[in-house]
């Protein structure tokens, strides 16, 4: 439920072997949907999603999220 079997399809075809990721987080760092953070001491600023990853796969992720 969530996404449409395209997208499901796409996400599989991308991704292909999910056990090569432990946790979520691997998962979403290999879509690019992790926010990018600069830290310096004391400082620290996080920003958007980085974007590095598998394009198709986190524009089929977003579609998804959008429908």
């Amino acid at each position: 439920r969530g996404i449409a079997l395209i997208n499901a399809v796409v996400l599989v075809a991308e991704v292909g072997d999910f056990t090569g990721f432990s946790n979520p987080r691997q998962l979403m760092a290999y879509f690019g949907l992790v926010p990018g953070e600069q830290s310096s001491g004391e400082t620290v600023w996080r920003g958007g999603i980085t974007k590095t990853g598998n394009t198709h796969a986190r524009r089929a992720l977003v579609e998804g999220a959008w429908a």
